[in-house]
């Protein structure tokens, strides 16, 4: 379910495509792993929450955010319609910020497209000043010692400008996995502090 202030996954394809990526990971995490505990999902800009369901699908316990107050309620409505509440804690917060010493062991974004003053909550979908660089700036503290982040990017925007600042920043960046949709390249990149 999508309410109208809420950027919508089926119209817009890039978070199904990192949801279904993230979920692929953490299943080969989880059967590569000896230990119990689940597979700390950070979600950050959830949206509808299409990627915190998936994650959390494929057994992970998943913290989805969104500073837009819609996106946090459609966030929960959809935990509630796929059952997964015991799975999906739904915060408002703005990026990585008040994550208060948590550590996760995956984090997920897919950035705003174009650099930009948004207009209202659902153009904070579509467009930041400074997403970029509040994101490249808050992620160490928020992964996990052997953590990584996807991050979903479409030739259609900035995607570019944010590979080189992850870079500058000190960041290993690879590509992960990338679909040809016509119009664009949609690509996931795996990010992770180095050293």
């Amino acid at each position: 379910m999508v309410l109208p202030d809420v950027f919508n996954p089926v119209l817009f394809r890039i978070g199904p495509f990192l949801g279904r990526a993230a979920s692929k990971l953490i299943a080969s995490k989880a059967a590569a792993s000896a230990a119990n505990a689940p597979i700390r999902v950070l979600d950050v800009g959830t949206g509808s929450g299409v990627c915190a369901v998936l994650a959390a699908q494929a057994g992970a316990a998943a913290v989805a955010t969104d500073i837009n107050p819609e996106a946090v309620r459609c966030a929960k409505i959809n935990a509630l319609l796929n059952d997964l509440e015991e799975r999906i804690e739904v915060r408002r917060k703005n990026l990585l910020e008040d994550l208060h010493g948590e550590r996760f062991d995956l984090v997920l974004f897919s950035p705003p497209f174009y650099i930009g003053r948004p207009r209202d909550w659902l153009d904070c979908a579509w467009r930041s000043e400074d997403v970029f660089e509040r994101f490249a700036e808050g992620l160490p503290a928020a992964l996990k010692p052997d953590g990584q982040a996807l991050i979903a990017l479409s030739t259609d925007g900035a995607g570019q400008y944010f590979l080189n600042l992850m870079r500058q920043r000190g960041f290993d960046v690879s590509l992960h996995q990338q679909e040809h949709w016509g119009n664009e390249i949609a690509a996931i990149y795996s990010v992770r502090p180095q050293g």
